[in-house]
């Protein structure tokens, strides 16, 4: 537990993540938006209480799909960047390898929300398939690190 906390990579890792996080949240909220803008409920007592009119809550906009759909992918990609960074960095990885993987992911999630929400292809594949190679990279290094200790 003290490597992790002391790792000189922890300041990079928590920048990173706490972007990672404001971004999941920005999105979350846009997806709020989107749906009132496009007067879409997620559930009945919200046509009343937005005043859209009456309508399916299983009817989606186009629009409104688009955004949720990439809120749930940052939730599928983002936590477990999340939650595995912090075992990565607990095995003691190369500061500069750690760092890099950490600024690749945060920027390629970045840069496949602006790809997704604007329906840029193939952009977007590409800046998740490069995203999720660094998770990737992070799993495959810490399985060989836990290998190596057993």
């Amino acid at each position: 537990m003290s490597q992790l906390l002391q790792h000189d990579a922890l300041p990079m890792f928590a920048l990173c993540a706490s972007y990672l996080i404001l971004l999941m949240v920005v999105i979350g909220h846009l997806t709020g938006f989107v749906r009132i803008k496009f007067g879409h409920a997620a559930n009945e007592e919200d046509f009343e209480a937005f005043r859209l009119e009456s309508g399916d809550v299983d009817a989606t906009h186009p629009t409104v799909g688009r955004y949720e759909r990439l809120h749930r992918n940052h939730l599928e990609s983002t936590l477990p960047f999340l939650l595995f960074g912090m075992v990565y960095l607990a095995t003691n990885p190369g500061t500069g390898l750690a760092i890099g993987l950490f600024v690749a992911f945060t920027i390629m999630r970045t840069v496949f929300s602006v790809c997704y929400v604007n329906a840029i292809q193939p952009w977007r594949s590409v800046s998740f398939i490069a995203g999720e190679l660094c998770v990737v990279i992070m799993v495959l290094q810490a399985g060989w690190y836990g290998l190596t200790h057993l």
